[in-house]
Protein backbone atom coordinates (compact mmCIF):
# COMPACT_ATOMS: atom_id res chain seq x y z
CA UNK A 1 0.00 0.00 0.00
CA UNK A 2 2.87 2.18 0.46
CA UNK A 3 4.10 2.00 -2.70
CA UNK A 4 0.61 2.67 -4.56
CA UNK A 5 -0.12 5.35 -2.56
CA UNK A 6 3.52 6.83 -2.26
CA UNK A 7 3.04 7.65 1.88
CA UNK A 8 4.76 6.59 4.84
CA UNK A 9 3.03 5.33 7.76
CA UNK A 10 4.07 7.06 10.92
CA UNK A 11 3.45 6.17 14.60
CA UNK A 12 2.85 7.93 17.64
CA UNK A 13 6.50 8.68 18.54
CA UNK A 14 7.37 9.65 14.97
CA UNK A 15 6.71 12.44 12.05
CA UNK A 16 7.66 11.96 8.90
CA UNK A 17 8.13 15.23 6.22
CA UNK A 18 6.08 14.89 3.48
CA UNK A 19 2.46 13.29 2.98
CA UNK A 20 1.66 10.43 5.22
CA UNK A 21 -1.21 8.19 6.35
CA UNK A 22 -1.46 7.30 10.40
CA UNK A 23 -3.29 4.19 11.29
CA UNK A 24 -6.58 5.44 13.09
CA UNK A 25 -7.88 4.59 16.64
CA UNK A 26 -10.50 1.72 17.46
CA UNK A 27 -14.04 3.15 15.72
CA UNK A 28 -12.84 6.47 14.78
CA UNK A 29 -14.68 7.29 11.46
CA UNK A 30 -13.55 9.69 8.50
CA UNK A 31 -15.58 10.89 6.19
CA UNK A 32 -14.61 11.17 2.54
CA UNK A 33 -14.85 15.24 1.46
CA UNK A 34 -13.81 17.35 -1.46
CA UNK A 35 -13.05 14.69 -4.53
CA UNK A 36 -15.60 16.48 -6.88
CA UNK A 37 -16.57 19.88 -5.00
CA UNK A 38 -19.34 21.91 -6.04
CA UNK A 39 -18.55 25.75 -7.05
CA UNK A 40 -17.57 28.30 -4.28
CA UNK A 41 -16.05 31.45 -3.32
CA UNK A 42 -12.36 31.18 -4.71
CA UNK A 43 -12.79 27.93 -6.30
CA UNK A 44 -12.42 28.48 -10.08
CA UNK A 45 -12.64 24.49 -10.79
CA UNK A 46 -15.91 22.31 -9.97
CA UNK A 47 -17.37 19.37 -10.91
CA UNK A 48 -20.75 19.89 -10.28
CA UNK A 49 -22.96 23.17 -10.52
CA UNK A 50 -24.94 24.63 -8.13
CA UNK A 51 -27.92 21.81 -8.67
CA UNK A 52 -25.12 19.27 -7.96
CA UNK A 53 -25.36 18.04 -11.65
CA UNK A 54 -22.04 16.83 -13.10
CA UNK A 55 -20.35 19.01 -15.54
CA UNK A 56 -20.47 18.03 -19.66
CA UNK A 57 -23.19 15.28 -18.56
CA UNK A 58 -27.17 15.22 -18.96
CA UNK A 59 -28.63 13.21 -15.99
CA UNK A 60 -26.14 12.64 -13.82
CA UNK A 61 -26.15 14.24 -9.89
CA UNK A 62 -23.79 13.70 -7.16
CA UNK A 63 -25.35 14.16 -3.79
CA UNK A 64 -22.82 12.59 -1.17
CA UNK A 65 -19.82 14.01 0.87
CA UNK A 66 -17.46 14.41 -1.88
CA UNK A 67 -19.27 17.78 -3.10
CA UNK A 68 -18.18 19.72 0.08
CA UNK A 69 -14.45 21.08 -0.55
CA UNK A 70 -14.22 20.77 3.44
CA UNK A 71 -16.13 19.16 6.12
CA UNK A 72 -18.99 21.77 7.33
CA UNK A 73 -18.55 20.46 10.84
CA UNK A 74 -17.20 17.29 13.07
CA UNK A 75 -20.40 15.37 11.70
CA UNK A 76 -22.14 16.66 8.19
CA UNK A 77 -25.04 13.94 8.16
CA UNK A 78 -27.29 16.48 8.63
CA UNK A 79 -25.68 19.20 6.44
CA UNK A 80 -25.91 16.30 3.76
CA UNK A 81 -29.48 14.99 4.37
CA UNK A 82 -30.66 18.70 3.72
CA UNK A 83 -28.56 19.01 0.94
CA UNK A 84 -30.46 15.69 -0.16
CA UNK A 85 -33.71 17.16 0.66
CA UNK A 86 -32.78 20.38 -1.43
CA UNK A 87 -31.89 17.97 -4.88
CA UNK A 88 -34.70 16.14 -4.66
CA UNK A 89 -36.95 18.84 -4.82
CA UNK A 90 -35.24 19.90 -7.93
CA UNK A 91 -35.35 16.84 -9.19
CA UNK A 92 -39.20 16.24 -8.83
CA UNK A 93 -40.54 19.89 -8.57
CA UNK A 94 -43.09 20.30 -5.28
CA UNK A 95 -45.51 22.33 -8.21
CA UNK A 96 -47.50 20.37 -10.37
CA UNK A 97 -47.63 20.86 -13.85
CA UNK A 98 -51.56 20.62 -14.34
CA UNK A 99 -53.09 24.30 -14.15
CA UNK A 100 -55.13 24.88 -11.09
CA UNK A 101 -58.25 26.67 -11.62
CA UNK A 102 -59.02 29.78 -9.76
CA UNK A 103 -61.31 28.57 -7.39
CA UNK A 104 -59.29 25.26 -6.62
CA UNK A 105 -56.76 24.51 -3.53
CA UNK A 106 -54.09 21.46 -3.86
CA UNK A 107 -52.70 19.74 -1.55
CA UNK A 108 -49.26 17.76 -2.35
CA UNK A 109 -47.96 14.89 0.15
CA UNK A 110 -44.41 15.08 0.27
CA UNK A 111 -44.19 13.48 4.11
CA UNK A 112 -43.42 10.11 3.20
CA UNK A 113 -46.42 8.75 5.26
CA UNK A 114 -50.44 9.09 5.18
CA UNK A 115 -51.79 11.98 6.04
CA UNK A 116 -55.55 13.18 6.27
CA UNK A 117 -56.63 16.64 5.12
CA UNK A 118 -59.43 18.73 5.64
CA UNK A 119 -60.08 22.50 3.84
CA UNK A 120 -62.35 24.71 5.50
CA UNK A 121 -65.48 26.13 3.33
CA UNK A 122 -65.49 30.19 4.23
CA UNK A 123 -66.35 30.77 0.97
CA UNK A 124 -69.19 28.25 0.94
CA UNK A 125 -68.79 26.77 -2.44
CA UNK A 126 -69.21 23.49 -1.03
CA UNK A 127 -73.00 23.10 0.03
CA UNK A 128 -72.42 19.94 2.50
CA UNK A 129 -70.29 18.56 4.83
CA UNK A 130 -66.39 16.67 3.68
CA UNK A 131 -64.90 14.33 6.27
CA UNK A 132 -61.41 15.11 6.22
CA UNK A 133 -59.55 13.03 3.45
CA UNK A 134 -56.31 10.83 3.28
CA UNK A 135 -54.04 11.53 0.86
CA UNK A 136 -51.19 8.93 0.20
CA UNK A 137 -47.35 9.32 0.30
CA UNK A 138 -46.33 11.23 -3.07
CA UNK A 139 -50.43 12.11 -4.20
CA UNK A 140 -52.11 14.90 -3.98
CA UNK A 141 -55.78 16.46 -3.85
CA UNK A 142 -57.49 19.27 -5.03
CA UNK A 143 -60.53 20.90 -3.26
CA UNK A 144 -62.86 23.23 -5.05
CA UNK A 145 -62.91 26.55 -3.31
CA UNK A 146 -64.29 30.18 -3.64
CA UNK A 147 -61.56 32.32 -5.10
CA UNK A 148 -60.16 34.73 -3.88
CA UNK A 149 -61.50 33.40 -0.06
CA UNK A 150 -57.97 31.93 1.91
CA UNK A 151 -58.73 29.12 3.64
CA UNK A 152 -57.63 27.01 6.73
CA UNK A 153 -56.01 23.11 5.86
CA UNK A 154 -56.28 21.26 8.49
CA UNK A 155 -53.68 18.09 8.37
CA UNK A 156 -53.75 15.16 9.99
CA UNK A 157 -50.51 13.48 10.60
CA UNK A 158 -50.39 9.44 11.92
CA UNK A 159 -50.48 8.86 15.60
CA UNK A 160 -46.94 8.52 16.53
CA UNK A 161 -47.90 5.65 19.10
CA UNK A 162 -50.63 4.01 17.19
CA UNK A 163 -49.44 4.13 13.28
CA UNK A 164 -53.40 2.93 12.36
CA UNK A 165 -54.58 5.71 13.59
CA UNK A 166 -54.38 9.63 12.93
CA UNK A 167 -53.60 12.26 15.64
CA UNK A 168 -56.30 14.42 16.57
CA UNK A 169 -54.94 17.59 16.75
CA UNK A 170 -54.19 19.21 13.40
CA UNK A 171 -51.71 21.18 11.97
CA UNK A 172 -52.62 24.32 10.48
CA UNK A 173 -52.20 25.59 6.95
CA UNK A 174 -53.11 28.50 4.58
CA UNK A 175 -55.15 27.43 1.38
CA UNK A 176 -55.01 30.24 -1.30
CA UNK A 177 -57.53 29.17 -4.48
CA UNK A 178 -55.89 30.11 -7.32
CA UNK A 179 -53.95 29.42 -10.33
CA UNK A 180 -50.04 28.67 -10.21
CA UNK A 181 -48.18 27.44 -7.32
CA UNK A 182 -50.20 30.40 -5.30
CA UNK A 183 -52.85 27.67 -5.19
CA UNK A 184 -50.63 24.55 -4.01
CA UNK A 185 -49.88 23.52 -0.20
CA UNK A 186 -47.24 21.08 0.12
CA UNK A 187 -46.94 18.81 3.13
CA UNK A 188 -43.68 17.80 4.30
Amino acid sequence: MKKHLKVEFIDEDGLIEGPYLSYSDLCRVGHELGSLPMPGRGRELSSVDTNLKLHGYEGIYICDLSVFPMSPEANPALTLAALSLRLSRYLVPRSRTRALADNQILVVNHSGEPIKVWVTNLGQAVRQYMEPQEVKPGADLVFDRKSGVQESVMVYRLNKADHATFSTEPELFVGHPGGGHKGVVTIN
